[in-house]
């Protein structure tokens, strides 16, 4: 997809978001708890995968001291198989990388650098967690009944 574009979210871009939330999960988060992370919450950033002006895809995640944590990431269903999941993951990535060498080069404290990221996700959603694999993601640990629907979570984690 070489028209794919990975950018920061805004508050605009919230209805659509909202969106793909809904044809994704089982427990979508509504439309308040969006806005919060937007307005509200100091350690959330939101990334959206953008094709010809249209949100196809989105991810949530926090940086809080030395970690980072997946909240939620999504693709809207005609666009998945695609690697519109994998584009917003590097781009993730690739971002807190370059703000821990921005942080090396300026000689900033250690305690700044972000180390591991973690997130949870359905023991079923195995396309998922094979992405989360190739991108060095390792299993931490099984949460059993995490899911209000009483479905395990593996918890990852990767380290950078």
């Amino acid at each position: 997809m070489t028209d794919l574009i990975i950018r920061n979210a805004s508050i605009n871009d919230v209805d659509e978001i909202l969106e793909i939330e809904s044809e994704s999960f089982i427990d979508p988060w509504k439309k308040e708890n969006l806005e919060s992370e937007f307005q509200t919450n100091p350690f959330a950033r939101i990334l959206v995968a953008e094709l010809n002006n249209k949100v196809i895809g989105f991810i949530i995640y926090y940086i809080t001291f030395n970690s980072s944590t997946i909240a939620q990431i999504a693709v809207k269903k005609e666009y998945r198989k695609q690697g519109v999941g994998e584009a917003l993951m590097n781009e993730m990535i690739n971002l807190i990388i370059s703000s821990n060498k921005l942080l090396k080069d300026e000689k900033e404290i250690e305690e700044n650098f972000i180390e591991t990221m973690t997130l949870e996700v359905r023991e079923s959603n195995t396309k998922a967690i094979n992405l989360y694999k190739k991108l060095g993601f390792k299993e931490l640990r099984k949460k059993p009944g995490y899911y209000k629907d009483g479905e395990t979570a593996l918890y990852l984690g990767r380290w950078f």
